[in-house]
């Protein structure tokens, strides 16, 4: 389905393309998806200061200038999932600091900058699945005191700094899962009393120690599956989880 249109006064408009809209004012919500869009010009935002969402997925675009969402300062989603970039600015996101969700999901991303997210202290949820990460720097979330959900299925990631998430205290749903995990640091959850939905499943080689969980008591959802956790320490299988999927436990 072809979404092309904008918000405007709080009503939605239909556009042909993104240069109808570039000398528009007073526009709230921007969709454009499904438009095979390449390239987006570093001012095609520039007069959209009122700007709070921008949806761009399921087009073609490839690279993103810096400055791209400089004069936006009241963004509060961007949503540039399903396309193919695979590098990103560290400065992208840097006026941004209203900004309560960022996908990124379904892209061809191999890297994050350590800082990229740093002025972003509002946010809520960072999707980041489905892309090519094949490391993540322990500062990468250090900033983001209220991040809720994080999506980073579906990469390339061996491992992960034991304090990545050390300041997301606030931090629920985490998706982990077909990665290539190996092993992750008894302490990388210590700092995230709130975590009750974890996905891990579906690393092949991961293991985890006994411990791992001992500061996440309100966990409900725990999926191990298609690891190599066999057996499930005894000392996870006596804890309040509510629901386990596919585990192996030997007998």
């Amino acid at each position: 389905m072809l979404a092309k249109y904008i918000t405007l006064n709080n009503k939605k408009r239909e556009y042909k393309n993104m240069n109808d809209i570039k000398n528009k004012k007073n526009i709230k919500e921007i969709y454009f998806n499904f438009m095979d869009l390449e390239y987006l010009s570093n001012d095609i935002f520039c007069n959209h200061t009122l700007l709070q969402k921008i949806n761009l997925s399921y087009n073609n675009i490839n690279k993103l200038s810096e400055d791209i969402f400089k004069y936006n300062i009241n963004l509060h989603e961007i949503n540039l999932s399903h396309n193919n970039i695979d590098e990103l600015s560290a400065d992208i996101f840097k006026y941004n600091v209203n900004l309560v969700t960022i996908n990124m999901n379904n892209n061809n991303i191999t890297c994050i900058p350590d800082y990229i997210f740093n002025y972003n202290k509002k946010l809520v949820e960072i999707g980041l699945g489905f892309n090519q990460i094949t490391s993540l720097s322990n500062d990468v979330f250090s900033n983001n005191p209220e991040l809720f959900k994080l999506v980073l299925c579906r990469n390339l990631l061996t491992t992960l700094p034991y304090d990545i998430f050390k300041n997301n205290p606030d931090l629920i749903i985490l998706y982990l899962h077909i990665n290539r995990l190996e092993y992750l640091p008894v302490d990388i959850f210590i700092n995230n009393s709130q975590l009750s939905e974890l996905d891990i499943s579906s690393n092949l080689k991961l293991t985890i120690n006994e411990n791992i969980f001992d500061k996440n008591n309100m966990m409900c959802s725990l999926e191990l599956y298609d690891t190599n956790i066999d057996p499930v320490p005894n000392k996870i299988l006596c804890k309040d989880i509510l629901k386990y999927h596919g585990i192996k436990i030997q007998k």
